[in-house]
């Protein structure tokens, strides 16, 4: 399940896409593999990011893969609206009706993963339940 939704009521359109999965997503130094037991995991992503990446032409030979620059988070406004997520995954997944299936969160570690990782999302909240 997803849900697209404003971190702030005054911005004009949904920032934020939190998902809901039957599955959840483990970081580890090996980079993200599945939870090791039975989990629902519960992520934030930006629903339009204002840094941007560039592609650049590596060589004339065109069998040559381009230059792929992604500037995951390269605007301080996109940082800012994962945290606002993150914050509200958490308000979310405190509620009574969630609370009591919440076994596990790992912020720090998906956080230390994507700040390294030149591979994957701007996800940086992950929920274990």
């Amino acid at each position: 399940a997803q849900a697209f939704v404003r971190s702030r009521p005054q911005l004009p359109a949904p920032n934020l896409q939190i998902i809901f999965s039957p599955l959840a997503i483990e970081f580890g130094p090996q980079g993200p593999r599945p939870y090791p037991r039975p989990a629902a995991g519960c992520a934030v992503g930006l629903a339009h990011a204002h840094g941007r990446g560039q592609v650049d032409i590596a060589s004339a030979d065109p069998d040559a893969k381009p230059i792929i620059r992604h500037q995951l988070l390269g605007h301080p406004d996109d940082l800012q609206d994962l945290l606002e997520g993150c914050q509200l995954a958490r308000r979310m997944m405190a509620t009574k009706a969630m609370s009591p299936y919440v076994l596990d969160e790992r912020p720090a570690a998906a956080r230390a993963w994507a700040s390294t990782s030149r591979r994957w999302s701007t996800r940086s909240c992950a929920c274990a339940g």
